[in-house]
């Protein structure tokens, strides 16, 4: 067997983590996160229906810098609003 053959299970193997962590942030964005109404469900459907290209598409197009943090709304608020 060639040697490159036994790279197989382990590219697959990070292939499908990788897929993996992006639809479950893609599925974490809430829908106020996107600019288009149906924005989450075409990358949703890009990811389940043509994995390899909508998931390398998903990376490059990098649509999120990150999760958005619940909390700082309230850090950038005075404190004297805060109570």
């Amino acid at each position: 067997m060639p040697d490159a053959y036994r790279l197989l299970p382990f590219l697959a193997l990070a292939y499908g983590v990788l897929w993996t962590f992006a639809f479950i942030r893609l599925m974490l964005r809430s829908d106020d996160a996107f600019r288009g109404r149906y924005d989450k469900p075409v990358w949703a459907a890009a990811l389940i229906f043509v994995p390899v290209f909508g998931l390398l598409a998903y990376v490059l197009a990098s649509p999120f810098t990150g999760l958005p943090d619940k909390n700082r709304e309230a850090s950038h608020t005075p404190p004297a609003a805060r109570h």
